[in-house]
């Protein structure tokens, strides 16, 4: 389904075929924001991972820009290990709590076992006594690319196209003050996030790009 195809749809059930109240500009902008709201409340949805150098002796690490949620961030402890292992998230008022004088060289260097975020950035403890190519794994929902023309097809795979027209018809009725249909496809909307949230494999949520908590493994 392309934007086209979206914006179709959406006027002939809204009754405004003529764009008279609804323009295009209005529903590419709803077909943005209902993807971003599809990828916040499913953690299947546009999974990617990536691979960043450990370098000794640095501690902050800069994330990929189109992170939108970090599910995992894992490392290897050397160039023979095929393993990463997960690094345990903790606040920076759980760093500046029982890791007090980490942002230094109190405690030396040695392997990673945790991370905080600030700035946009990771920061790990212990800072890295080893330099290794691709030795930090990170795991996260990319940020769905904004569509712009009737042309673009959506970010999001098949399976969510019906979940983007609900909330472009739930922002169309609001638009419209036209309350019963918008809680209808509000409560719509939500109904399938619910489902599709159950479809897919349920992983640990760490951090929003923005540095909010969502939910952390102890």
């Amino acid at each position: 389904m392309n934007v086209q195809d979206v914006v179709t749809r959406v006027r002939r059930i809204f009754g405004d075929e003529a764009a008279v109240q609804v323009t295009d500009a209005d529903i590419i902008r709803w077909i943005n924001d209902g993807q971003v709201e599809v990828v916040k409340n499913n953690s299947g949805a546009l999974q990617k991972t990536t691979y960043i150098n450990l370098v000794v002796n640095q501690s902050e690490y800069t994330l990929p820009t189109e992170l939108l949620i970090l599910r995992s961030l894992r490392y290897k402890s050397s160039a023979a290990d095929l393993s990463y292992l997960r690094l345990k998230y903790q606040s920076m008022q759980q760093f500046d709590e029982t890791l007090d004088g980490w942002d230094g060289t109190s405690f030396g260097t040695s392997s990673p076992q945790f991370f905080t975020m600030y700035e946009n950035k990771a920061i790990i403890f212990p800072i890295p006594d080893t330099s290794l190519t691709s030795g930090i794994k990170i795991l996260y929902n990319q940020k769905p690319t904004d569509v712009v023309a009737l042309v673009d097809s959506l970010a999001l795979p098949l399976i969510y196209h019906n979940t983007i027209m609900k909330y472009c018809m739930w922002q169309a009725s609001l638009l419209d003050e036209d309350h019963e249909p918008a809680l209808m496809y509000k409560s719509d909307f939500q109904d399938d996030m619910q489902l599709l949230s159950t479809r897919e494999t349920q992983e640990a949520t760490e951090t929003y790009a923005t540095i909010t908590v969502l939910e952390y493994d102890q």
